[in-house]
């Protein structure tokens, strides 16, 4: 992350801020058995429930424009399956109650965004790779 921005600095070991507040999250699925990037890091991974759908989600691959101007490819979960993982999480008990909202949010506004601009419908057969898990959250973002 420093190769990009150099103000990143590790809070607590499990994410990194940057001096404009931007925190980044490093996550890996809960059955990981390697959560250190190196010996020595200063971020180590934080297992997160259902990481694992994510990483098996089909990519989604786009370019944008940076504050800079200049061109970025990015390569992120398919957007859908990330929102319907974003609901799962929200509503889970062991969920910091004060990350719930915002999760629940953040997958309200993305199912939009990808209704909106990249006209994909939240329906299964159109989504083979969601766990039962997630394929029980479709009919909430439907038309959220």
């Amino acid at each position: 992350m420093r190769r990009v921005d150099r103000s990143f600095v590790a809070d607590y070991g499990f994410n990194a801020t940057n001096n404009e507040g931007y925190i980044v999250d490093l996550l890996c699925p809960e059955t990981d058995d390697m959560t250190t990037m190196k010996a020595g890091a200063d971020l180590e991974a934080t297992p997160m429930p259902g990481t694992e759908w994510l990483l098996a989600a089909p990519q989604f691959e786009q370019a944008i424009i940076g504050g800079d101007g200049e061109p970025l490819r990015i390569v992120v979960p398919e957007p859908r399956t990330f929102a319907l993982h974003k609901l799962w999480v929200s509503a889970r008990d062991d969920r910091d109650p004060l990350k719930r909202p915002r999760d629940a949010t953040h997958a309200r506004v993305v199912a939009k965004l990808v209704r909106t601009y990249l006209r994909q419908p939240f329906t299964a057969k159109d989504m083979p790779w969601l766990p039962k898990e997630l394929r029980a959250k479709l009919k909430v973002l439907k038309g959220a």
